[in-house]
């Protein structure tokens, strides 16, 4: 497994290229306005494509330096990943809808009511899917944890590898993947060992025979913490 990190110079390239997109599809409807008669039928048609790629490349454009702003300065973007997804969905739909009705004069009050119905069918039809989505935004707003704290979800535990809109990844201790939907996660109680301290206890439980002395057996298990170079000498192991 791979620890390279993309470099600040990767990182904004990748940010800059997003905007390639929108920005070649309104210099291809800008030259095919130029090349169609103004008086011709799809005239409005081509206003329509034009207005919606420019109000898209403006969206992507403003998303894209608010997120170089605050990478130059080294600090997270104060929305999660996912929310930041369904609001820049939610204006490419308000772009689509104000295209329809002010430039293509359609009326999209049947289209609304419509989409209220599909809403309410697709939201009753996946409601596990939803329910998902919802706590993962809540999990993102409250700020639980982040990438690579060592996390305990519903009795596992593990290193937080990522989340996104349905589950959560977590690497045990035996290096196997753990899968945690964002419903589970939201409904249990979470215990975040990497705050507000990376050090944190533990506690070991063994079985001993009944012949063993307890006392050697306490010593020697604490001189093995102590032998050991990643258990802290204060507080000493007990």
């Amino acid at each position: 497994m791979s620890d390279a990190k993309p470099t600040p110079a990767g990182r904004s390239r990748t940010l800059w290229l997003r905007l390639a997109g929108p920005a070649a599809l309104l210099a291809a409807s800008w030259i095919a306005s130029r090349l169609i008669s103004s008086k011709a039928a799809v005239w409005p048609y081509i206003d329509a494509v034009l207005v919606f790629f420019a109000a898209m490349l403006a969206i992507r454009l403003l998303d894209t330096a608010l997120r170089l702003w605050y990478d130059r300065r080294h600090r997270p973007l104060p929305i999660p990943d996912l929310l930041r997804d369904l609001v820049l969905a939610v204006l490419y739909l308000v772009v689509l809808f104000f295209v329809l009705k002010d430039i293509l004069q359609v009326n999209i009050a049947p289209i609304l009511a419509t989409s209220a119905i599909l809403t309410m069918i697709i939201g009753l039809a996946l409601q596990g899917v939803l329910g998902n989505l919802l706590s993962g935004i809540s999990l993102h707003i409250t700020k639980t944890f982040s990438r690579g704290d060592w996390v305990g979800i519903a009795g596992r535990e593990g290193i937080l590898l990522d989340t996104n809109w349905r589950e959560m990844r977590l690497l045990d201790r035996q290096y196997n993947i753990i899968i945690v939907p964002n419903t589970t996660a939201a409904a249990e109680t979470i215990t975040n060992f990497s705050h507000p301290y990376k050090r944190t206890g533990m506690i070991f439980r063994l079985k001993m025979g009944y012949e063993a002395p307890p006392d050697e057996v306490i010593a020697v298990l604490l001189q093995a913490a102590r032998d050991c170079p990643e258990v802290l000498k204060e507080p000493a192991p007990q």
